[in-house]
């Protein structure tokens, strides 16, 4: 969903025949299929191409929330190509960021380009099972398992 408020005025006479302002929000969901493929990985450092793509809905409504009921819905699909790139401090920690592109095709002649944009992502990475691993090394779901080469 959309977290920002995009407001568009619409403007209609009252019963004097003095127009009035109204503000219109527009909204915007959708559902998305994602893919990270790794294409460089050592032993503290991963870079990968993230994919993002996605269909919904964009619509203008009046109040404030949003109102999924709403009859004027336009398709809306969403691409997202990006870089990203994450370093491990530790086994089970690290930090990353990850730069991309969103590419809005709308079917809304109403919505600016506001919709495409650049992306960031800044990433603190935690992996559970490798912390695990080190805090309990005798475990069996660790013998089992194993821990991942450092």
């Amino acid at each position: 969903m959309l977290k920002s408020d995009i407001v568009e005025n619409e403007y209609k006479p009252n019963d004097n025949g003095i127009l009035i302002s109204t503000p219109k929000y527009l909204r915007l969901a959708y559902i998305c299929l994602y893919a990270d493929f790794v294409f460089y990985k050592t032993k503290r450092w991963q870079v990968s191409v993230p994919l993002q793509t996605g269909i919904g809905a964009t619509w203008f409504q009046y109040k404030r929330g949003y109102d999924l009921s709403s009859n004027n819905k336009k398709l809306l699909l969403l691409y997202e190509p990006g870089i990203s790139t994450h370093f491990k401090v530790f086994k089970w920690f690290g930090l990353g960021v990850a730069v991309g592109y969103r590419f809005a095709i709308k079917n809304n002649s109403a919505i600016s380009d506001r919709l495409s944009s650049p992306t960031y992502a800044f990433k603190i990475l935690f992996w559970a099972d490798q912390l695990y691993y080190d805090l309990f090394p005798k475990s069996k779901w660790t013998q089992k398992r194993g821990p991942a080469t450092w």
